[in-house]
């Protein structure tokens, strides 16, 4: 089972998964069709990307960041 399949499964276990990545898809390419919203590049902005994951934690949400 990769990462890839991993982070797939809990995405159907909860509507509340977001995954997130700073502009690297290279473990996840074929992750955005399953999630649609719920898959955010937030592009080369690895400091965005964990303040954005903190306000969607404190909404709720549990994000999964990604970045090499």
């Amino acid at each position: 089972m990769t990462y890839e399949d991993v982070l797939k499964e809990l995405a159907q276990t909860s509507d509340k998964l977001i995954v997130m990545t700073a502009e690297n898809r290279a473990a996840i390419r074929n992750l955005p069709p399953h999630l649609g919203k719920r898959f955010i590049d937030v592009g080369i902005c690895e400091q965005t990307m964990i303040g954005m994951a903190a306000g969607l934690a404190l909404r709720g949400r549990f994000p999964i960041t990604h970045a090499l």
